[in-house]
């Protein structure tokens, strides 16, 4: 079978559990969540690095994809999976606001970041890498970042916003960048 007959049969698959669905078979409801779980927790773990935040954000989304396939919201016009996918993006955006931790989707790296890095980042492809790094740190390391860079915010803030002892947050930060130039010339993220 091709990637495009695949994708066809899933895209039938998801249609008529859907249509089963909407009639009343709630255990088509399950089924359709089940087959898409794996690939919704590798999105949510891969966004807040964290296994039981993950869990918790499957939780509320097969709420959230519940109400809104009975709603109606959905329509066969597109793939089931990329509807699926914008409602993961925009929960964990809401996700991480409520945790009050940055939401770093970052598809772009801050002016100054370069200075920071060195070497390190001279090509597109090592940009997109430092990207995956960087979502790969603790969300404390990332709120950090996320407030020291894209935020451009003083020692002072950033202390005050994670309710730490502004002498810790230099060291951390400095900490933080070691780490991801670690990553970035092991290639480990």
């Amino acid at each position: 079978m091709t990637k495009e007959q695949n994708r066809e049969a899933r895209n039938l698959r998801d249609s008529q559990l859907i249509q089963q669905f909407l009639n009343g078979d709630n255990n088509a409801f399950t089924k359709l969540f089940n087959l898409h779980h794996k690939n919704l927790y590798k999105v949510n773990f891969y966004r807040l690095q964290n296994h039981h935040d993950a869990e918790d954000a499957i939780q509320e989304e097969s709420i959230i994809l519940y109400k809104s396939l009975k709603e109606g919201k959905y329509t066969e016009n597109k793939s089931f999976g990329s509807w699926l996918f914008r409602i993961v993006k925009n929960h964990i955006i809401d996700f991480l606001k409520k945790k009050k931790l940055p939401v770093i989707l970052m598809d772009e790296l801050p002016d100054g970041i370069e200075q920071q890095m060195g070497d390190l980042i001279t090509s597109p492809e090592n940009k997109a890498k430092l990207l995956k790094a960087i979502n790969t740190l603790s969300p404390r390391d990332r709120k950090i970042l996320h407030l020291r860079l894209w935020k451009k915010q003083k020692w002072e803030e950033i202390a005050k916003a994670l309710n730490s002892k502004e002498k810790t947050i230099p060291r951390q930060y400095t900490r933080i960048l070691k780490i991801l130039k670690k990553k970035l010339e092991k290639n480990n993220f």
